[in-house]
This record gives C-alpha cells, structure tokens and sequence, in this order.
C-alpha cells in the first residue's frame, strides 16, 4: 500500500464544525479526512472518467486520513488518546517540563486490564478514577498535545442598513493560526500514476471549513512521501490468554449491523475479525452523531453515528489460535464505512494498552528533556563568573538598564491589556446589537488612571469597593457603563467582571510586584483613553463629579 504524509499548516484561523447546528457551535479539534478529499475533488473530479473518480474518491482504494497536531521536533503525527485511561481523582496523571505535558504512566489505569492480572493491596486501582481529558499524545513518549482553539464572536449585517442584523449574533470556534497538522494519503499498490495525481493537486495553498471566502481557512499542505511502516502493523501485543483483542479507534468508526442499522456495539464479524463477542465491561465506547454537508450537491449527506476517535474496543475471540499480527495486517486498510474519508483507522492490540500502567517505549526522552534543564546552569561551570566591579558609573548603567526593562515590560502588559479591551468593547457592541459604543465612558477610564497613579489606597479596593469603587455596576450617573456586558473567553461578562480578571491575572504573575502592577494599570487606561479619542487626561472637575 502506498503512503504519502501530508504537512499541513493553517495560514488563517479555521472553522470546522462538529455538527451542522447553527446554535452551540463546537468546533473540530483536528483535521478530518473528508477536508482533503474534497480539496481534490474540487481539483480533479470534472476531469476525470466516472470509473476513475469512482475508484480514486468513493471506492475505498483511496483513503483520505484525518490530520492530528504534529508532534515537534519530529513533524510526527499524534494519535487520539485512549479513552480507557483513566486516573484517581484528585491526583495528577501529568507532568510539566520546559512548558511540555507529559503522561505520567504510573498515575493511569487501563479499564481492559484492572480485573485481568492478579492484584496484591498495592497495585489495586483506587476507588474513585476519574476519566483523562486529553485530546491527543505521542504513543512513543506519552507526551500531551493539544490543538489551539478560539472562541470567535459575529454577528450578520443588514444589507439594507449596513448595520448588525437583529437577532443574527453568533459565535464559532476556530482552530487557531500557525499550528501544524500531521496526516496521511493510503492507496492501493495499483494506483500509481493516479496517486501521483492526487498527491500533486493535494499540494500547495487551499481553503477549507466555513467562512472560507472571508477571513478563514487558508492552509498550505506540504507532501512528503512516506515509507515507514503503518502505525496499526507495529508494536502489535499476541492474543493474550484470554483471548481478547483490543482494537484502538484512531478515527471515528462507523459500523452497520447486520440489518444495516449503525450500531454503536459492533460484533467482531462486523468489522471482519474472526467469530466472539464485545466485552462491554472492558470497552470504553463514547459515540457522536453529525449531518456533513456536501458543498459540490449543496445539500446535506445521510446521519452519521460514529463510535469516537480514541474509543477502545475489546473482544472476546471463540478460536483462541487467532494470530493478533495477521488481524492487524488485514485491518491496515481500515475497517466500517467512509473509509475514503479517514474514518475505520484502528490499532490493533498495541502494546500500549497490554497492561494495566501504559509503558512508554521512547520515555527515556522525558528524561533526556527533564536532565537537559538541570544541567543547563552546570554546562557554563567552566566559565568564571566576573564580579561586577564597585564603581558609582557601573552602578548607574547596571540601574539604567533594569529601568529600561522594566519600562518595556510594563509597555507591553499595557498593550496587550489595550488590545483585549478593544475586542471587548467590540464584543459588547455585538452583544447589544448596535454600532454605538458601550462600555465604560472616557472619564471612567481617566479616573481608573489617576488612581492607579497616586497609590494612595489600595487598587483593589479603589476599583471595586462596593460603595466607593469607580468599577461600579449599578447604572447611575457616577458609573453607568461598567454594568454593561461583552464576551470574553467565550463567556458573557461584564466590564467590571473583565476588569477583575484582568487585575487578578497580573497580581498572579509573580514577575510583576505591586508597584509595577499600578503603573501597568495606569498604562493601560492612558492607552485605552487614547483608542477612545480622548488627547488628554480628564480635568480635575470631571474627577471631582
């Protein structure tokens, strides 16, 4: 079977939708197979003999594969976490090195196996397990890796007034710019000049996902040619005594029972394995169901109810001669339907999930990464520190220069904070429906300034005191926009809300003291009074009213 590695990197923002339903948006977290069927399609399907775009897009000779966040430095693809992990609650099942999340093996339990090995008073699983919510990790090393989202807020115009449309404010979410997706074109071993074809329309810049032809979906795929061994073929465990198998959902699954129902508990004769049965107590099955919509028909294909990606699977075989290699080798090709759009990828029996603890065969890099920070201070031992020479000049350089840092630093906290209350202004105008502005005026923001400034009670205190603060939410004269609400991390708020998130987020920052916390404040009003029009500092009678 041929193999072809696509290197996807998103240009834009892009909106995949997990269902069609226009209310409660959620997005996709990965690419899927069907994104880059349809990118050729579109590219190659006019051109084509009907017998040869029935077998390159519909046939299942050609499959589509999703693509899942690459795993750097290797540009390696990640794989769907397994949904049978879990791990006692209240506890960590990971660890952070160098801003890295890595599995801790020891932490988690595999359902499929807690009941299958003797077990002495301390190797029995805790009481309490709670599921691991993870999207995706590298089987090799246990590493987490998870793919950037953001919540994006809109509404539709009236074509006749050129304003916000009433009642038309929606939201999406998005994956996020500058990430890189890793995913895979199989084929038949007899489709060779056909698969070049694919692969060359594949490659180069397309736009994918929803609101495409505005703002979203750019991507550039990069083909490589792939000749490693399939991932499903490697690490395969034997049968083990009991005859189970495990099969490992790499992608969504979607089976028809032998009525031709979607069945969410599929037979092993159902997906082709030998005759047995599914071993409810020792699967985790989580299932979605989803309308796709078919762009070149313009219409809406059949329901789909899939069993989910990183779902696993474990049958109990009737012939216990099974060979799990020679099952795994069978299923390289995928198993269910819509296999030309990347789904019925599995795993069959890794060795990942033959035990009760995951045992990572590449944990060693944890390791590497984690010494690799200690030794990083021990690797200029060999360097002798100078000590700094006591002169008044030095002294007056040495502060200088921690001034101007510390300048810089403040600039751009306050930039930053400028920037998300412009989008929260713009937020609360989409909210409200209106072209005008709402939110706190530019003398509310000219007080906040001048407090900060003085330092003579505590910010806290002067911003959101209930009887005295100036962040006040009652809509009165002294304060009547700070009552008004935006959205923010995907969650509806008001100014007054936002504005104690925000000091908090920085009084958490343990490189910023109590000082620099006020003048960040101050920066940040005086910015924000600029964006609103305002050239100068209120007067001491607008302060004083």
């Amino acid at each position: 079977m041929k193999r072809a590695k696509l290197i996807v990197t998103l240009q834009d923002d892009v909106i995949l939708s997990e269902h069609a339903a226009s209310v409660g948006h959620r997005g996709l977290d990965y690419l899927p197979g069907s994104v880059f069927l349809g990118i050729a399609a579109a590219h190659l399907y006019s051109t084509l003999p009907a017998q040869k775009s029935w077998v390159l897009f519909h046939s299942g000779q050609v499959q589509f594969g999703s693509a899942y966040p690459s795993i750097l430095p290797t540009n390696t693809v990640s794989c769907p976490i397994p949904l049978s992990w879990s791990y006692e609650k209240g506890e960590d099942y990971y660890k952070t090195i160098d801003n890295t999340r890595w599995l801790k093996s020891d932490a988690l339990y595999h359902k499929a196996k807690q009941n299958s090995e003797p077990t002495n008073e301390t190797k029995k699983p805790p009481e309490k397990l709670q599921a691991v919510h993870e999207a995706f990790i590298d089987p090799k090393t246990g590493q987490i890796l998870t793919a950037k989202r953001k919540s994006l807020l809109k509404t539709a115009i009236d074509g006749k007034y050129g304003g916000a449309a009433e009642s038309q404010l929606f939201a999406y979410q998005g994956l996020e710019t500058g990430q890189t997706f890793i995913g895979f074109v199989h084929a038949d071993d007899t489709l060779s000049d056909d698969f070049k074809t694919l692969i060359s329309a594949l490659s180069g810049q397309h736009r994918i996902g929803r609101s495409r032809s505005a703002e979203f979906g750019r991507i550039h795929i990069e083909v490589q040619s792939d000749q490693e061994t399939l991932p499903n073929t490697t690490d395969v465990a034997d049968v083990i005594d009991d005859h189970c198998l495990q099969l490992w959902c790499l992608s969504d699954l979607a089976v028809l029972n032998a009525q031709g129902i979607p069945t969410l508990t599929p037979t092993p004769e159902e997906l082709g394995l030998p005759k047995g049965h599914l071993c409810l107590e020792k699967s985790t099955i989580r299932s979605r169901s989803y309308t796709p919509y078919n762009q070149a028909r313009g219409c809406y294909d059949l329901e789909r109810t899939v069993i989910t990606k990183g779902s696993v699977l474990t049958f109990k075989l009737a012939n216990n001669q099974v060979n799990a290699n020679q099952i795994a080798l069978q299923s390289v090709a995928g198993v269910g339907l819509y296999r030309e759009q990347g789904l019925g990828q599995i795993w069959v029996n890794p060795k990942l999930l033959d035990s009760v603890k995951p045992n990572f065969p590449d944990s060693d890099r944890q390791h590497a990464q984690k010494n690799h920070t200690q030794q990083k201070p021990e690797a200029n031992a060999k360097f002798k520190k100078i000590k700094q020479p006591d002169h008044p000049l030095i002294a007056w350089l040495q502060a200088q220069h921690n001034n101007q840092n510390q300048h810089q630093f403040i600039e751009q906290k306050a930039l930053k904070l400028r920037d998300l209350t412009q989008s929260f202004y713009r937020s609360a105008q989409a909210l409200a429906g209106t072209q005008e502005r709402i939110g706190p005026s530019k003398s509310q923001w000219g007080r906040v300034m001048e407090t900060a400034k003085q330092g003579t009670i505590p910010l806290k205190q002067a911003l959101f005191d209930t009887d005295t603060g100036i962040c006040k939410t009652t809509l009165s004269e002294q304060a009547p926009d700070w009552g008004a609400e935006g959205v923010f991390q995907a969650n509806i708020i008001t100014f007054r809300s936002f504005m104690e998130h925000q000091l908090k987020t920085l009084e958490l920052d343990n490189t910023t003291s109590e000082d620099a916390v006020r003048h960040i404040v101050s920066q940040w009003a005086h910015k924000t009074l600029t964006w609103l029009g305002q050239a100068e500092t209120p007067s001491l009678k607008e302060l004083a009213s």
